[in-house]
């Protein structure tokens, strides 16, 4: 008898492991999962009928060439010295900025350099204005930066700027850059800071303190960017107790903010629409750049 019930017992024990076992396995199984599969974020949709993007699936129409700086759509898959082979961030074409490799614009680069870059009046035509569409705006464009390509060219530079206008005669008021540069040690990272300023005798990208930094303004340290993709570059302009305010950010491949920094100007008053998008300078032949747009803000008016 006694054996018998040791048998029973020792049957109840094994179904029981058996049983938690079970319920281990699969709960282990539950929390690993499937690896998430991550996307680039696609850009923000429009927001109303006054509004612009030029992904280049088509063509370059609104972007202009400056000072022997040149613009040319190119599909996925391009070849070239930089940023070679990529995918385009939105669709299946991109731009390539080129500029004329002679001795105004060729590495070693110098304070007199002067390498030409192509704008945009962001959808508009080129002509003055004053209105500035309450409630703000923002202005964004993809700039794929190549890891690679800067561990072998160090200190190579491009300042983007997004200007804007100032009120009554809607005439050019004040750019504000992007200073973005291969890290001169060559050690394959971008060093990107944000200023007023753009050309080699006015400004580095490594500047601990860049213009503006009195009254409301701060120093405003740079950022180290690693690893090659499609990163976004953004202006917000608002207005912020008064004065205007720029808000300045770079999202990483992924989508997420990696650098942002504010910088304050003059009273509303004296602010008018948005003037331009403009490479002030660029010194890396065959920049890729997409997805270059103009958004009002949540809550924003077009002016009349």
């Amino acid at each position: 008898m006694d054996s018998q019930k040791n048998i029973a017992l020792l049957l109840l024990l094994s179904f029981l492991a058996l049983g938690l076992l079970g319920c281990n396995t699969q709960t282990d199984t539950e929390e690993m999962g499937e690896a998430p599969v991550r996307e680039r974020a696609a850009p923000p949709e429009p927001r109303g009928d006054w509004e612009w993007l030029q992904d280049f699936e088509v063509d370059t129409e609104n972007w202009f060439e400056h000072r022997d700086g040149t613009i040319h759509r190119e599909p996925s898959g391009y070849s070239s010295e930089y940023a070679d082979g990529i995918e385009s961030s939105v669709g299946g074409h991109h731009a390539r900025l080129r500029n004329p490799q002679d001795e105004g614009c060729v590495a070693p680069f110098s304070e007199e350099t002067r390498c030409g870059g192509p704008y945009s009046p962001l959808g508009r035509e080129p002509v003055p204005n004053a209105a500035w569409p309450e409630g703000g705006y923002m202005t964004r464009i993809d700039i794929y930066l190549d890891a690679d390509w800067a561990e072998g060219n160090p200190d190579h530079r491009f300042d983007f700027s997004s200007a804007i206008n100032r009120a009554g005669d809607g005439e050019h008021l004040r750019d504000f850059l992007f200073n973005v540069g291969t890290d001169p040690q060559g050690s394959g990272d971008w060093i990107v800071g944000a200023s007023l300023e753009h050309g080699r005798a006015n400004v580095d990208p490594a500047n601990p303190c860049p213009d503006p930094s009195s009254g409301r303004n701060e120093c405003r340290g740079p950022v180290t960017l690693q690893g090659s993709g499609w990163y976004t570059f953004q202006h917000t302009f608002r207005d912020d107790e008064g004065d205007l305010a720029v808000d300045m950010e770079v999202l990483n491949p992924d989508g997420n903010v990696v650098a942002e920094w504010t910088i304050f100007d003059i009273e509303m008053d004296g602010v008018g629409g948005e003037h331009y998008g403009w490479f002030a300078n660029q010194e890396i032949f065959d920049l890729a750049i997409d997805a270059a747009g103009k958004y009002l803000r949540d809550g924003a008016n077009p002016p009349d």
